[in-house]
């Protein structure tokens, strides 16, 4: 006996409300096995546009690179124009922070006022 004289055999022997599950479960599984099939089929434009750029690609002639007769810059050519402080990885102190001497200058400033309201505006006519 197959599987399908199997369920079929099954399927005569289920009560009339069961039947009614099993072919929702039928469509169910159907539905899922088409949605896999089409997912791992490849939209036909995107593999024309692949095989069109390895046949690119495989009509590129491959050279070696020709040996420069640049001479190269000899190492540490720079030394001592650069000097790193030694502090360098320690956070700044507040008073060499720009921001805060910056901060609170355009108060009561109508036309930074203006430069702001303008702004808003044109971001608000964006939208």
């Amino acid at each position: 006996m197959t599987i399908r004289d199997s369920a079929i055999a099954k399927l005569q022997q289920l009560p009339e409300p069961l039947l009614q599950e099993v072919s929702d479960f039928i469509d169910f599984i159907t539905q899922k096995h088409l949605a896999k099939t089409a997912e791992s089929q490849p939209d036909e434009k995107l593999v024309e546009a692949w095989l069109k750029w390895f046949g690119g690609v495989d009509q590129l002639e491959v050279t070696t690179a020709e040996p420069s007769n640049k001479q190269l810059r000899p190492f540490g050519l720079c030394a001592g124009e650069f000097t790193v402080p030694d502090d360098f990885d320690t956070p700044n102190s507040k008073e060499n922070d720009w921001w805060l001497k910056v901060a609170g200058s355009f108060e009561n400033d109508p036309t930074f006022d203006e430069a702001v309201r303008l702004g808003q505006e044109w971001r608000n006519s964006a939208e």
